[in-house]
């Protein structure tokens, strides 16, 4: 019985019972071509650099780490993903900065606008939308009402590259 260097049966037709080869599939890909381009895809992905969970810790006055939930980032090769909670500790905390993304997790290159990352709901039951403004790298929001208390979720994903 012939098979590929990685153990898939090669189907000649010419075995004992065989049905012959009208009945094979001669022109779709083989198993083993399939399977070379399935293994090399799962290759390029496990060596992609994750730099596991790192802790944001530039918080702004009026804004604190929901306990329990810490704002934090990781990165995934090109891929940046954002978790975690603040909460407004008074009611001048500014809404366009609740932290501030570490290096190495910014969106590079020169980007100057705002990219919307997510929409999530408060504790207050009132919804906002989350960005990340380039120029100063910090994650805000658009709009809410933000009394002393309330507590913003921080969960969204951008591309650095």
């Amino acid at each position: 019985m012939a098979t590929t260097p990685h153990g898939i049966y090669q189907y000649t037709g010419l075995e004992t019972g065989a049905p012959g080869k009208d009945f094979m599939n001669l022109l779709g890909d083989s198993v083993e071509s399939a399977f070379v381009a399935v293994d090399a895809q799962i290759a390029a992905i496990e060596e992609q650099t994750d730099s596991g969970w790192v802790l944001i810790t530039t918080i702004p006055t009026g804004w604190t780490a929901t306990p329990g939930h810490p704002p934090r980032v990781r990165r995934v090769g090109d891929r940046v993903d954002l978790a975690g909670a603040v909460t407004r500790t008074t009611t001048a905390g500014p809404i366009g900065n609740l932290c501030t993304i570490p290096e190495g997790f910014r969106i590079a290159g020169a980007y100057l606008g705002t990219t919307f990352i997510s929409t999530v709901v408060q504790s207050n039951g009132t919804p906002t939308n989350l960005t990340l403004t380039g120029t100063s790298h910090q994650i805000g929001t658009v709009y809410g009402t933000l009394g002393s208390g309330v507590v913003v979720p921080l969960v969204g994903s951008w591309y650095v590259n």
